[in-house]
C-alpha cells in the first residue's frame, strides 16, 4: 500500500508562500538599502574632501603658486594644516597638481615636480570630482583601506580648474557611519516586514475559511439531492 502524501491546507500553503515572499522582499531591500547607505556615506566624505580642498586653496594657494611653485613658507603652512587634519583623523595625506598634472605640493617632497597622467587627475582637471575606494573591498579599515578623492581646484577669479587637490581619507569613519545607519535602519525594516506578514495572515485565514466552507457546500450538493438532502445516484455509484 502506498503512503499517502499529506495534503497541505490552503492556509498553510499561503503561509509558507507568503513567508518566502516576505523574506525575499526583505533580502532585496537589504541589498538596496545597504548600497544606498554606503553611497550616502561616500558622498558625505566627498563633500568633506571638497570643503578641505577649498579651504586650503583659499588660504594658501594662488594662481601664481600653481604656475611657479609653492614657496617654502607656503609649503610649511600647508604641511601644518595637513598635519592637523591627519591628527584629527579626517585625512591621511594630500597632494596638489597644476593644470599640466605636475605635483606642486606633497607631504613627501620627493614627489614635487613629478607628473601624473592618470585618468582621475585628467577628469578632475576637466571639472569632475572623482572618488574611489582603494584597497580590498573586504579588507578591514585597519589594513589601510582609504577613500581617494580628486577635487578640481577653482581659485578666485578662475572659471576653469586651476589644479587638482588629491586627498586620501581613512575608511574607518566611513565604515562607522555605515554601521551606525545600518543598525538604525535594519530593525525598522525587519519590524515593518513582520507587521506586513501579521496583517496579511488574518486576511488570508478568513478567505481560506470561506473557501473551505464553499468547497464543502459544493461537495455536499454534488452528492445529495437539493430538495430532500438524500444521497443521490452519483454518490450511490461512487460508493458501489
Amino acid at each position: 500500500m502506498r503512503n499517502r502524501v499529506p495534503h497541505l491546507s490552503l492556509l498553510t500553503q499561503f503561509s509558507i508562500l507568503s513567508l518566502l515572499c516576505v523574506v525575499a522582499l526583505g533580502a532585496a531591500l537589504v541589498l538596496v538599502l545597504r548600497d544606498q547607505i554606503h553611497d550616502r556615506a561616500a558622498t558625505n566624505s566627498r563633500v568633506t574632501a571638497q570643503s578641505i580642498a577649498n579651504d586650503i586653496a583659499d588660504q594658501h594657494v594662488t594662481g601664481r603658486d600653481i604656475d611657479r611653485g609653492l614657496s617654502k613658507e607656503k609649503l610649511g603652512a600647508i604641511d601644518r594644516r595637513i598635519e592637523t587634519l591627519v591628527l584629527r583623523g579626517r585625512i591621511q595625506t594630500a597632494k596638489i597638481y597644476d593644470p599640466q598634472g605636475r605635483i606642486v605640493y606633497s607631504f613627501d617632497r620627493r614627489e614635487i615636480g613629478r607628473k601624473d597622467f592618470s585618468e582621475d587627475v585628467q577628469l578632475a582637471l576637466e571639472g569632475h570630482t572623482e572618488a574611489a575606494f582603494e584597497g580590498a573591498h573586504d579588507a578591514p579599515a585597519a589594513m589601510g583601506r582609504v577613500y581617494e578623492v580628486y577635487v578640481p581646484l577653482h581659485l578666485i577669479g578662475d572659471r576653469e580648474p586651476s589644479g587638482v587637490f588629491e586627498v586620501y581619507m581613512p575608511y574607518a569613519p566611513i565604515a562607522a557611519q555605515i554601521d551606525k545607519d545600518s543598525r538604525r535602519l535594519y530593525p525598522v525594516l525587519i519590524a515593518g516586514l513582520a507587521l506586513l506578514y501579521l496583517v496579511l495572515f488574518p486576511i488570508v485565514a478568513r478567505a481560506s475559511r470561506k473557501l473551505r466552507k464553499h468547497a464543502e457546500t459544493s461537495h455536499h450538493q454534488a452528492l445529495h439531492d437539493d430538495l430532500t438532502g438524500i444521497a443521490n445516484r452519483r454518490q450511490l455509484l461512487r460508493r458501489l
